[in-house]
């Protein structure tokens, strides 16, 4: 009898050790996860509440992490002098005159040694060089080509033997690839509905018009990115023809012309027969090696895209070819639109420690 009592209570004993032990496993895996919670979920910023910052927020929340949101400061000193305190910052505001507002928080929050994650244009394509020091922690995927990345861990041209050849810009080429048949109204529902369109653009003109300037922007990033800080430049007057882009707004805007066109950003050497073939609206020369934008007649080069560039994209697709010698590389992926920019600038966001 006593044997067996004995026996009981030491089963007891023992059963309550380890539950002792477990309990005191938890509370401590409990302890480590608030901790890594705490020091991993600082205050995020996102800049902008338009259909980008909306879609960005809300995803945000739904990982459970903190967010304080703004609709835009204008560059307000005490929302700027804030970044300090922040784990990273989302720019989702449209891009305007020389990103000056952007501008502003970038290099805030890089003084302050905080992240910046953007999808703004107008500051990389007019203050590169400024920036060029601390570009790599700025994620600027979503600035060119959305969700295509086009952008993410390309090579420098490091030889003049590359050449490239990109749609950037979702909005146009969706446009573009529209049946005829639909009208202006239908068109500019359907760009609006795929979330490509701001719905503050009240006609397809105006849209049209807003969206060269936006290739414009993406030319310049797309050159400095490939060129490189030596050779890298800034978005001057002198680069466009203002009377060229208004004649390729007319065409795109004709409804049984526009399918046979395309809009293009080309990067290669002066010499090679294709730059004679884009009517551009924007053109740069560096020694040998020549940038432009501008429209491209489907049916005169049809035969060479087909060899250089395979299918082309169709509604809100972009697409990057890279080629050297016999070598080429492309990248494609929907180009714009509220899913494909915030998927692009979570990327960038997760390389850069932000989320």
């Amino acid at each position: 009898m006593f044997s067996c009592a004995h026996t009981m209570l030491s089963f007891l004993e023992v059963k309550n050790f380890r539950c002792l032990r477990l309990d005191t496993w938890f509370a401590s895996v409990r302890c480590r996860k608030a901790k890594f919670m705490k020091s991993n979920n600082k205050k995020l910023l996102v800049v902008g509440q338009g259909t980008i910052g909306s879609h960005l927020f809300h995803r945000l929340i739904a990982q459970r992490r903190t967010v304080i949101t703004m609709r835009r400061a204008n560059g307000d000193p005490a929302a700027i002098r804030s970044i300090k305190n922040l784990g990273g910052v989302f720019l989702a505001i449209p891009s305007m005159g020389k990103g000056n507002e952007a501008l502003a928080y970038m290099e805030a929050g890089l003084a302050a040694g905080v992240p910046i994650v953007t999808c703004e244009k107008a500051a990389l394509a007019h203050h590169w060089k400024r920036l060029s020091p601390s570009l790599n922690r700025i994620g600027f995927s979503a600035a060119v080509g959305g969700g295509s990345m086009m952008l993410a861990q390309q090579p420098l041209l490091s030889t003049e033997s590359k050449s490239i050849v990109a749609v950037v810009n979702a909005t146009l080429n969706c446009i573009q690839t529209t049946e005829a048949i639909r009208g202006d109204k239908a068109v500019l529902a359907n760009i609006r509905d795929r979330g490509v369109c701001e719905q503050g653009e009240s006609t397809l003109a105006e849209v049209i018009e807003q969206e060269l300037n936006d290739v414009a922007m993406k030319a310049v990033i797309l050159w400095n990115h490939e060129m490189g800080t030596k050779r890298a430049i800034s978005l001057k007057k002198g680069m466009l023809f203002s009377r060229k882009k208004t004649d390729i707004a007319a065409t795109i805007l004709n409804r049984k012309l526009r399918r046979n066109y395309r809009v293009v950003v080309c990067i290669a050497d002066s010499i090679l027969e294709f730059h004679n073939h884009i009517s551009p609206f924007l053109q740069h020369q560096d020694e040998n090696m020549m940038l432009r934008a501008g429209l491209i007649d489907l049916k005169q080069m049809r035969l060479w895209f087909s060899n250089f560039f395979g299918n082309f994209p169709d509604g809100i697709e972009c697409k990057l070819v890279r080629s050297e010698g016999y070598r080429k590389v492309a990248v494609s992926g929907d180009g714009g639109g509220r899913y494909a920019t915030v998927a692009a600038m979570f990327e960038d966001a997760t390389r850069l420690g932000m989320v």
